[in-house]
């Protein structure tokens, strides 16, 4: 039996807050650093930062020497991260800056495999998933065999909803390496997303027998007995899913939902059903007096970097405004299975 439990639920399942650097957390001992901060590299601009650190400058000095030389920028790239990861500069001053380097990397060579793993790396730890996804696939392109990154992808659709594929990505990856704790301990987060109880078990003990260290045992041993005993005390709102892809399955299906009504519910209906962040999560449309009801699925906006969550309500204010839709004062995004609002957006008069 498959029940569905929103990604934010997992997360206190891993930290006991609705704050989602728990998971991150979790995930640091699998993939790297926990992120630090909101923002998306692709929106900056060059970072021009001092940090008075004698290898950084030497490298800094060679990428002048030699700009076309893409492995000086990878080695500035790396020491950056390296630095920060140490304590010694400000970890997202560095970020900036490594972006930049590794754009040029980039510039010089599209498919160079270093510099696409590394801004994945860079894009997933500050919480840009939708950019870290597409650097891992261009590096996947390049190095289809590496099953550890492919791994890496999979857990980063699971942060963006996309559990499902995650699973199915993961389940390959398990079938050809069936002693990797990381696909293990994400095919198990996969699974929780999802609902599904029992496999979360059976991968989660498969990980723990792998575990390559005791902070990585311990701290999935922590989820694991979180999520049992919350699912005991029956904290998660669970729902039974049916095969056949409807609201509770967890698979989209190819039809958009409408609203039905007023001409202004319509065009708001048609207008978030097109949207490319939540058209794939929207079931179905209702009102409520003034309250213009979204029902989705699998769309935690509690997870949402704020960047994200406020370009996505800007977007919606802009269109209700344009179209001059008078019909509603505020619009709620509530989760099919459990009836949790989770988002509110306050439309303006």
């Amino acid at each position: 039996m498959r029940n569905s439990i929103p990604l934010y639920l997992l997360t206190v399942l891993v930290v006991g807050s609705a704050s989602t650097y728990g998971l991150w957390k979790f995930q640091s001992s699998l993939i790297g650093k926990p992120p630090t901060a909101n923002f998306t590299p692709a929106e900056h601009g060059q970072s021009e930062v001092e940090y008075n650190d004698p290898d950084i400058e030497k490298l800094r000095d060679s990428t002048k020497i030699r700009p076309k030389d893409r492995g000086v920028w990878i080695s500035l790239a790396r020491e950056l991260l390296s630095k920060a990861n140490q304590g010694i500069i400000d970890r997202q001053r560095a970020s900036l800056e490594a972006v930049d380097a590794l754009r040029t990397a980039l510039d010089l060579d599209p498919k160079d495999a270093e510099a696409l793993i590394l801004m994945g790396d860079v894009s997933f730890e500050m919480q840009a998933f939708t950019k870290a996804l597409d650097f891992y696939k261009q590096y996947l392109d390049v190095r289809p065999d590496d099953d550890s990154t492919r791994a890496r992808y999979a857990s980063t659709m699971t942060f963006l909803g996309r559990a499902d594929e995650a699973r199915q990505i993961l389940e390959g990856v398990v079938e050809r390496n069936p002693s990797s704790f990381q696909a293990h301990a994400f095919l198990a987060l996969a699974f929780a997303q999802l609902g599904d109880v029992e496999q979360v078990k059976a991968q989660g003990e498969k990980a723990l027998a792998l575990a390559p260290n005791e902070e990585a045992r311990l701290r999935l041993g922590t989820f694991l007995q979180s999520f049992e005993a919350k699912l005991a005390s029956g904290e998660l709102s669970t729902g039974a899913s049916a095969s056949g892809g409807d609201a509770s399955s967890g698979e989209t299906t190819s039809e958009k939902p409408s609203a039905a009504g007023s001409s202004g519910s319509i065009q708001l209906g048609e207008y978030l059903a097109g949207n490319p962040i939540a058209g794939p999560k929207i079931r179905d449309f209702k009102t409520e007096g003034k309250t213009f009801i979204v029902f989705v699925q699998q769309f935690p906006m509690s997870a949402m970097p704020p960047f994200a969550k406020q370009k996505f309500f800007g977007g919606i204010q802009n269109f209700v405004k344009e179209k001059g839709i008078k019909d509603f004062s505020q619009i709620e995004f509530r989760d099919v299975i459990s009836g949790k609002v989770e988002g509110e957006l306050k439309l303006s008069e």
